[in-house]
């Protein structure tokens, strides 16, 4: 019998992208997990304990992994492979050669080129995805193939994309789009009355907010309305934060130093606390309007605070290449 494969990958569009491509090359043998940052590492282990002697191919893409995880992985004696573009997980490429790190392609694009069982009709919508992972934004239907996910939810988006591959939208799905644009000009609208703004050091300004929904559209709207080099968007419900920038304002490199990971114009962090009751303590959220000015606060003191080290690292290390010349 054909060997099995398990894909553990991420939830957004570029993760659901490549479990599309993964079910597509190797149908019922294709097993397949939608992971967040939060449970990547657990799922894997989990999953890893249960098989039994079996040596099942383990794919992980557009995801990284923890040290203990990628040493568990490495102990496996089937084939494995990550596939991820993240510059925050180049530690495990560097350590491991079953894991290809490459920033110049999203994680359904690397799939798709590295299995040559993905039917080669799928490149296109390989392209799409990667387009807008990658904030690239030159092809027309990008957009709302992840609007479209969001939409219909991971099941109904899975099912769609593997009976028929193409990214035109039939009628329906038009209108749900429609719609849901107009949900989306409303909801930026309501959350712009919120963006606390900030200047940095160098006069770049800072915009933080709370948003639980549409971040990616909610932040780059922002962005251009008020003129901001990044935004953080906070949402308490899901305990995360999301960072957007322009492109030449580097948000990845600040995350990772605030214990987070992603892109160098789009990046994430998690909130550490189990309810809302740890918020108490941790991020004074009791107190309504002054409390909640607080935590916008004390995320814009963290921010510009790792800003400005990552600046002046940078300018001494200028200065320092220069006198070595």
């Amino acid at each position: 019998m054909e060997n099995r494969t398990i894909m553990f990958t991420h939830n957004d569009l570029d993760g659901v992208g490549c479990g599309i491509l993964h079910k597509a090359a190797f149908g019922s043998h294709a097993e397949t997990y939608y992971c967040g940052y939060h449970n990547v590492d657990e799922k894997i282990q989990e999953r890893l304990k249960e098989l039994n002697g079996e040596l099942p191919t383990i794919i992980i893409s557009d995801l990284g992994i923890n040290e203990e995880t990628a040493t568990l992985v490495d102990q496996y004696e089937g084939e494995k492979v990550l596939l991820d573009h993240h510059v925050t997980n180049t530690w495990i490429q560097e350590k491991y050669d079953w894991a290809t790190i490459d920033t110049e392609a999203s994680g359904t694009l690397l799939v798709f080129n590295h299995f040559e069982k993905v039917p080669r009709e799928y490149v296109d919508f390989a392209l799409h995805v990667d387009d807008y992972d990658r904030w690239q934004h030159t092809m027309p239907n990008s957009k709302d193939l992840n609007r479209l996910l969001f939409i219909v939810g991971i099941e109904r988006f899975e099912r769609r994309f593997l009976i028929d591959e193409k990214v035109e939208f039939n009628e329906t799905e038009k209108l749900l789009l429609e719609l849901e644009t107009e949900s989306i000009d409303r909801y930026v609208d309501k959350i712009e009355k919120g963006i606390t703004v900030y200047h940095l050091s160098d006069d770049k300004r800072f915009g933080v907010g709370f948003a639980e929904r549409y971040q990616s559209e909610t932040a780059h709207e922002l962005m251009n309305r008020l003129e901001l080099e990044a935004i953080a968007l906070i949402d308490v419900n899901y305990r995360k934060i999301s960072f957007r920038s322009k492109p030449n304002f580097d948000v990845g490199s600040i995350v990772k130093e605030l214990g987070g990971g992603g892109h160098k114009n789009a990046a994430g962090a998690e909130f550490g606390y189990k309810d809302v009751k740890d918020f108490s303590p941790k991020y004074p959220l009791y107190g309504v309007l002054e409390s909640l000015r607080s935590v916008i606060f004390e995320l814009y003191f963290r921010f510009s605070r790792t800003y400005d080290a990552i600046e002046t690292a940078q300018i001494e290390r200028l200065f320092k290449d220069k006198n070595n010349a």
